[in-house]
């Protein structure tokens, strides 16, 4: 096997909230790449379901080759805030965003589609209706609070710590 790529990587995280029972989707240029003409990224986006109970579930199951920060998850999982886990062996950031409180935002996580990659490989991605009105009207999931675009500090208590 030679070296992994982004959607090998995705695919890992996305088979851990299966075996968990948390409902996701791929977004972002990841996403979009699969929708269209690739797009360039340095990050995998997911939007996920994610519970308190979840947190320590996803940490086993990512244990291999994954930093969890399983305090500072499950703060931000309280707070219905995103955070990042890490796959070390690559340095590749994988943003996990929470499903936002409007009635499209559920809806849009209904709508998810199972994308095949080939290889046995496949994963939940956003649909394509949803990733070109995202697009198009910049809401995507950069209108999503994270540490660039929140008026509010965006840092859960301990990531202030974290090294």
């Amino acid at each position: 096997m030679g070296p992994l790529d982004g959607y090998d990587i995705a695919v890992v995280v996305a088979q851990a909230f299966e075996r968990i029972g948390v409902d996701y989707f791929l977004g972002g240029s990841m996403a979009s790449s699969l929708q269209g003409p690739p797009r360039f990224t340095n990050d995998i986006d997911f939007v996920a379901n994610l519970r308190t109970h979840h947190v320590q579930e996803l940490k086993t199951a990512l244990a291999v080759d994954f930093e969890v920060d399983e305090v500072a998850l499950l703060e931000c999982v309280k707070a219905r805030r995103s955070w990042n886990i890490f796959h070390t062996p690559t340095a590749t950031r994988i943003d996990l965003f929470p499903v936002g409180p409007s009635e499209f935002d559920v809806e849009e996580l209904m709508r998810r589609q199972r994308r095949d990659l080939g290889e046995g490989r496949s994963l939940f991605v956003k649909s394509p209706e949803d990733t070109c009105c995202a697009n198009s009207t910049g809401i995507g999931m950069a209108a999503r609070p994270t540490p660039s675009n929140s008026a509010t500090p965006w840092a859960c208590p301990s990531s202030r710590e974290r090294p």
